[in-house]
């Protein structure tokens, strides 16, 4: 289990989103415990993701971080949460009904502070949603 710790945590930055949400996933289910390594690697790609401009990430990108930090059982700096608030203010209504579910697990998961914009987005969202299946 160690080297496959080690190996997750050299490629975690690298990995795309999915594959490090599944990955990180794998690891806490094999009993890996959280290291010090693994909490550094998903700093990192925060950092990279939120380093970027908010046309350049998708809300599944923003949703799938807040997996990877849900299912280590960390949240994101103070300053990185502002950050992917803001970025989701922006990207909410671009939210699939899974995605909704994903972020509002993570969020409480976390127990990160809910953005009053971010939260009426999200309830824009769900009724959209509920709307579309009751048209189907």
């Amino acid at each position: 289990l160690a080297a496959l710790s080690a190996a997750v945590v050299s490629f975690l930055p690298e990995f795309g989103l999915p594959q490090a949400v599944l990955a990180v996933r794998a690891l806490r289910g094999f009993g890996v415990p959280l290291t010090e390594e693994l909490r550094e690697a998903a700093d990192i790609m925060t950092e990279s993701l939120l380093g970027r401009h908010p046309t350049e990430i998708g809300g599944g990108d923003l949703v799938n971080l807040l997996r990877v930090h849900s299912n280590l059982g960390i949240a994101p700096s103070d300053e990185s949460t502002e950050r992917l608030n803001y970025f989701l203010v922006f990207k909410v209504q671009t939210l699939t009904a899974n995605q909704v579910g994903h972020l509002l697990a993570s969020y409480a998961t976390l127990r990160l502070p809910l953005d009053d914009v971010l939260a009426v987005g999200l309830h824009m969202q769900i009724l959209h949603h509920q709307a579309s299946f009751v048209s189907r």
